[in-house]
């Protein structure tokens, strides 16, 4: 069912990559967090709901199910602060600085590439159309590669990173600096209600995927109300509850009052279409295509541009 959008998705997933995921991926996450919810519910083996990490499926399901329909994130602030200096992310962010994004990597992202360089190729694109953009901002940026590669390449946008981790500035350290280049730290979804980030283009990788759909929706509404382009590059899976094997879920077909759990990382699916036309937006692009890297999930790519 479309929930009256004029944007389709357009899924352009091959065979081996259905089989892969859909079927093989599919079946068995799906056993996996059944023999354990039964387990759970039969008190057989209850699982510790407290613990919820990617060897945890139940605890990720409640957790999931608890926080559906929340407005915003939980605040978690010490749990982040305790997170982004535990010695292993340490690691991560030093490993991760280490991949930068190349000129080779962006010309042909499913060639050796990544999920970062699949939103760089889509940003890096943009902006070689469209030099009315001036600032570009990246929610969710973490350890940013990707502004890392897009500043250096169009001197005349400027580009921020922003994340709820401490200090982004400290995070990004690692990387090459450019003078168009900056970060910011904070909840975007506060900095954008109270004005602090306006931008041309803002872009989301692997992010809004952690935003259930009322708090989506709040985000999409800040950036109609602030930008012109909106760029999404997300992981997307079928949903763990759903019985058919054979289906590939289209952001337009998802009830926008709800949100579909994705396989293995339980993120949050949502009615992107639904939300970014009824604020005004014109969804230009709308796919479902392969993962850099051969992953087992697929990648929702959205464009959508506001209407004048």
């Amino acid at each position: 069912m479309r929930w009256k959008t004029r944007a389709q998705t357009d899924v352009q997933i091959r065979w081996a990559n259905f089989k892969a995921t859909n079927i093989g991926f599919n079946i068995a996450v799906k056993r996996k967090f059944l023999y354990d919810y039964l387990l759970h519910l039969t008190g057989i083996r209850p699982a510790d709901l407290a613990d919820v990490n990617l060897n945890n499926y139940v605890a990720m399901y409640y957790q999931r199910r608890t926080t559906m329909n929340d407005g915003r994130l939980g605040t978690g602030k010490e749990c982040f602060e305790r997170y982004i200096t535990a010695p292993a992310v340490e690691e991560e962010i030093r490993n991760r600085s280490k991949e930068l994004l190349t000129d080779e990597l962006i010309a042909a992202p499913m060639v050796g590439g990544s999920p970062r360089a699949m939103v760089t190729a889509l940003v890096h694109d943009y902006l070689k159309k469209h030099a009315e953009i001036r600032r570009v901002v990246n929610i969710g940026a973490f350890v940013d590669t990707q502004c890392a590669y897009l500043a250096p390449r169009h001197s005349d946008v400027y580009f921020v990173s922003v994340d709820r981790y401490g200090d982004m500035s400290a995070l990004n350290s690692h990387l090459p600096q450019s003078p168009n280049w900056s970060f910011k730290s904070g909840y975007p979804l506060d900095m954008l209600s109270r004005g602090e980030l306006v931008a041309d283009l803002f872009f989301m990788t692997s992010t809004s995927v952690c935003c259930p759909h009322r708090e989506l929706k709040a985000y999409i509404e800040q950036f109609a109300r602030c930008c012109r382009v909106v760029i999404f590059n997300e992981p997307w899976w079928p949903a763990v509850t759903s019985l058919n094997l054979l289906k590939i879920p289209k952001p337009e077909e998802i009830n926008p009052n709800t949100s579909l759990l994705g396989l293995a990382y339980f993120n949050f699916q949502s009615n992107y279409i639904f939300f970014l036309e009824k604020n005004g937006f014109d969804v230009t692009t709308s796919r479902i295509v392969p993962t850099a890297g051969g992953s087992l999930w697929y990648t929702l790519q959205i464009v959508a541009e506001k209407t004048v």
